[in-house]
C-alpha cells in the first residue's frame, strides 16, 4: 500500500495502515517498525506494540509514528489526496 496522507484537524500527517506482513512498507514505517514472531510491532523507547492487520501508523508532526486503531482513525481523521 502506498503512503497515504489525511488530515487531523488542521495538521495534515503522513499515514500507513497495516494490511499484511508481506506488504511494502513506507521508510519512515520500516524505521519504526520490527517483525518477530511472524507480528509487526512499533518499536517505542518505551517498548515494544503489536500492530494488528488493519491498524495505522500515523507520522505526527515531530516525525515519530504513532499507532491509532482503525476505529479510532476513522473518527479522528479524512483522508486527502
Amino acid at each position: 500500500m502506498m503512503n497515504r496522507r489525511a488530515r487531523l484537524k488542521t495538521a495534515v500527517q503522513d499515514v500507513w495502515q497495516y494490511t499484511a506482513l508481506q506488504q511494502v512498507r513506507p521508510l519512515w514505517v520500516l524505521n519504526a517498525t520490527d517483525v518477530d514472531n511472524g507480528h509487526l510491532w512499533l518499536v517505542r523507547r518505551s517498548g515494544k506494540q503489536r500492530i494488528n492487520p488493519t491498524d495505522w501508523l500515523v507520522r505526527d508532526l515531530d516525525g515519530e509514528p504513532d499507532w491509532v486503531a482503525d476505529e479510532v482513525f476513522r473518527r479522528k481523521y479524512e483522508m486527502v489526496t
